[in-house]
């Protein structure tokens, strides 16, 4: 059987899938790589052994991966679809470009701090969403944990939870002797080890407190025993503390790992907020050290608020000389002045001093970032793209080249005390010219942080030095504007942007109580009522239901027009307010006056040109579109949000191949699966492809509300989405069409009028029912931007079928389209 395996499983998979090679595997699985033909992508095949298969119900683990694969996060590669080869079971994933966690401790050993703190969160993040979608992994483990793109992804969600679910009658023997219904015993709770049917979360939370231990420690828990050995040390022992193994490893953060590692489940972490907290702790100025030692006094307090205006003055020196450099390079050079203005990315700057810094370090790259883009002469790149930059394994010069930069910044912070009991920080700046990686400056920075007064003296002076006049004086004002003086209201915008950024409903949640926690902080701190606006505009779109719609619309309102009192010069204010009224009131006037106001305060703005981009090809302005979404793509390219939008500009310019191609780099990127998925389904439809059309639903069904797991009704759709991308090119198919509809109220639970609009017009569009489907989509319509995006309106497959249709018209009329 094995020597045939390959070709019975593509005798299975048929044309969809062109199987390339073997990549291994161990007990649970062997693993192939295939080629999935209507996409032209790489996926992963896991084929279940034949002597595990023999103890697996396959229609009831099909189901159970069917449920596995309804997890949708950034941080877990999901599952797709689940089959059987002549009785071998079989699953599908996509292929994750990158390495194993296992690989990277197997090559380096420990991980730095923040190296570990970034794939903790990331992978506490994943299994927070799977808990609360009541899903239980019960094998994390290095070798599950994917490094892709400086991003940790967790594999497998649901698998073991599928074979073990789906053993039959006497065969748990034989998962259990593979290592497959308890997990692996190096990171298996006690719990877990001990085969107590009472086994929940909590075994995940210390199955990631094992990856943790070893990700700090280098050695795996109980390291050098028999797999009974390691099960038994895991309800007997106590491990080594991290603390007495790694000293410099922040106190909070070793404290985490080993309240991880609890014997009893009830004395871990009860949830994986409670570790995102702590790990949100790690964030903050004294990065997880003793607080005692931090701020024992009042005279403790000082130096922290010190270092507040210490950054961003410090980042006031390096933003002078930086673009006094780049002035004197622009107007001294034999050539004369280059065309347009000087693309230039800010590199996260590295931290040079003990892990509780690195919070300076960063925020000292954001400074940068803001300020410089204020600055007439220059473009620079966006942050989110910027950051990608330490995980990406490429120097400086090639980065800079990936994001079109001709100029990057890098850079590195100290901290020293000085023999007088002063502190000390020096900033080692050097601008890296891209085209030939050359460094054509570099100028350390250091001063003495005694006294805040004395300190703008030191940076005035040195201003006057660095620039000799080489600056405008607007351009000197913007760069020496600060947006808040208060350190933890700054970290808690920080990480309100980060939350935001995905897109996804609990990160929002938690993007809200961040921005609301700064604006509390500083009420003077426009930038962020501006995030608090940003994301409570997005809470309607993305099913966020912890507030009612029309309140969401009414506190971003509320936020953004006090962002714009605060300061009506700040671009992010208009951009936010623009937002607003285009979703909530679908005022595309009002929405285009704010948004290009915003450009024009700031050219480099890139979520603007994001949202001018979809504003104009709602009103089908598409030419228009395209330069606005190319803009932003070029601003930040790898912001998955923008991505999406470039696709949809692309679609609606009808080069379709560019769309699809632009909605998988989104969905690559981490961004919403179920809108990149809609999107591509979309661009095949509206391009004639109902094979790709096709192809890509099988994915999308997977996350549909209405996908019951059950065999019957996920065949019907199977067959009624089939029928309806074949009845496009061929109507005689249409009666079978309506055949298989007629079915859903037995075999879904549901009559057709109570189901999803979007599913609704998609059997209509494929039945040729013009009338219907403009009638649904003005039902939608009438739920505003919290039930359909306005671009379904303006272009697209269902807009190609109904665009002369007089309800149609008249929707388009009434919701000022035309």
């Amino acid at each position: 059987m094995s020597t045939d395996l390959k070709q019975e499983l593509q005798a299975s998979l048929g044309d969809a899938y062109r199987i390339e090679e073997e990549l291994g595997g161990g007990g649970m699985s062997r693993v192939f790589l295939a080629t999935e033909t209507a996409l032209d992508r790489k996926v992963v095949v896991k084929v279940l052994p034949q002597e595990l298969a023999g103890g697996v119900n396959i229609e009831r683990f099909k189901r159970e991966i069917a449920v596995a694969a309804r997890l949708q996060h950034a941080h877990i590669v999901p599952l797709l679809t689940a089959g059987d080869a002549n009785g071998l079971p079989y699953f599908t994933m996509p292929y994750v470009e990158g390495e194993s966690l296992r690989t990277k401790l197997t090559r380096g050993g420990e991980l730095s701090v923040k190296e570990t703190v970034q794939i903790l969160r990331e992978v506490t993040l994943a299994l927070g969403y799977a808990h609360d979608q009541g899903v239980v992994h019960r094998d994390i483990k290095p070798d599950n944990i994917l490094i892709s793109g400086g991003s940790a992804m967790v594999a497998d969600f649901g698998v073991a939870k599928a074979l073990s679910s789906s053993a039959t009658e006497g065969s748990q023997g034989r998962l259990t002797s593979l290592g497959i219904a308890l997990g692996t015993p190096a990171y298996m709770a006690p719990e877990q080890a001990a085969a107590d049917p009472t086994t929940d979360h909590r075994a995940d939370i210390y199955a990631l407190g094992a990856v943790a231990y070893e990700m700090l420690t280098g050695s795996q828990l109980f390291s050098g025993r028999s797999p009974q050995g390691m099960l038994a040390a895991h309800v007997t022992l106590e491990p080594e503390a991290v603390s007495k193994i790694r000293p410099t490893v922040p106190p909070l953060l070793a404290d985490l790992v080993m309240s991880c590692l609890a014997k009893r489940a009830a004395d871990r972490p009860q949830a994986a907020d409670e570790i995102l907290h702590t790990l949100d702790a790690l964030a903050t100025p004294s990065g997880g050290m003793d607080p005692t030692a931090a701020a024992r006094t009042a005279e403790a307090a000082a130096p922290r608020f010190n270092r507040s205006m210490i950054y961003a003055a410090a980042a006031v020196a390096i933003l002078v000389i930086v673009v006094g450099v780049l002035n004197l390079m622009r107007d001294g050079s034999g050539g004369g002045a280059a065309a347009g203005r000087t693309v230039l990315a800010v590199l996260p700057f590295e931290n040079l001093g003990p892990a509780e810094e690195q919070y300076f370090a960063d925020g000292l790259t954001e400074e940068l970032t803001s300020r410089l883009s204020r600055v007439s002469g220059l473009s620079v790149i966006a942050r989110s793209s910027a950051y990608q930059y330490r995980a990406s394994g490429l120097t400086a010069p090639e980065f800079g080249q990936e994001l079109g930069a001709e100029y990057v910044l890098d850079g590195s912070v100290r901290w020293a005390g000085a023999s007088d009991g002063a502190s000390r920080v020096r900033v080692s700046p050097a601008l890296i010219k891209v085209s030939d990686g050359t460094e054509v400056w570099s100028e350390p920075y250091e001063s003495v942080l005694a006294d805040v007064f004395q300190l703008q003296s030191d940076l005035s002076e040195r201003v006057a030095l660095a620039l000799e006049g080489s600056l405008r004086t607007a351009d000197r004002e913007a760069l020496q504007r600060a947006a808040t003086t208060d350190l933890d209201a700054y970290n808690l915008y920080t990480l309100g942007r980060f939350h935001w950024r995905t897109r996804l409903g609990p990160d929002l949640v938690q993007a809200a109580e961040f921005f609301q926690q700064a604006v509390e902080r500083d009420p003077g701190f426009a930038r962020a009522y501006t995030g608090l606006a940003d994301t409570y505009a997005l809470f309607p779109y993305y099913r966020v239901r912890t507030i009612p719609s029309d309140e969401a619309y009414a506190r971003a309102r509320d936020a953004a027009n006090r962002a714009l009192l605060l300061d009506s010069t700040l671009a992010e204010a208009h951009a936010s307010l623009g937002n607003v009224v285009k979703e909530a009131d679908w005022n595309w006037n009002e929405a285009e006056r704010h948004y290009l106001r915003a450009i024009e305060l700031d050219p480099d703005y890139a979520t603007a040109h994001q949202w001018l981009a979809e504003l104009y090809y709602v009103l089908q302005r598409f030419p228009e579109s395209l330069v606005e979404a190319e803009r932003a793509h070029t601003l930040d390219a790898l912001s998955p949000v923008i991505n999406f939008v470039l696709g949809r500009s692309l679609q609606a310019s009808d080069r379709f191949a560019e769309a699809v191609a632009a909605a998988q780099r989104a969905r690559e990127l981490g961004g919403d699966t179920g809108n990149a998925l809609f999107n591509q389904i979309d661009a095949y439809a509206d391009a004639g492809r109902p094979d790709g059309a096709y192809a890509l639903f099988q994915e999308w069904w997977q996350i549909s509300p209405f996908n019951t797991g059950s065999q019957e009704g996920n065949a019907l759709a199977a067959e009624i989405y089939r029928l309806i991308f074949a009845a496009h090119t061929d109507t005689t198919l249409r009666a079978s069409l309506r055949q298989a509809v007629a079915q859903v109220p037995d075999l879904w639970g549901t009559s057709v009028d109570s189901i999803s609009w979007q599913d609704r017009v998609w059997f209509y569009w494929g039945l040729g029912e013009n009338e219907a489907l403009a009638a649904t989509l003005a039902e939608a319509a009438r739920g505003g931007s919290a039930v359909i995006d306005p671009l379904f309106l303006s272009f697209g497959a269902w807009y190609e079928r109904v665009k002369h249709n007089p309800r149609f018209v008249a929707l388009r009329k009434e919701s000022g389209l035309e």
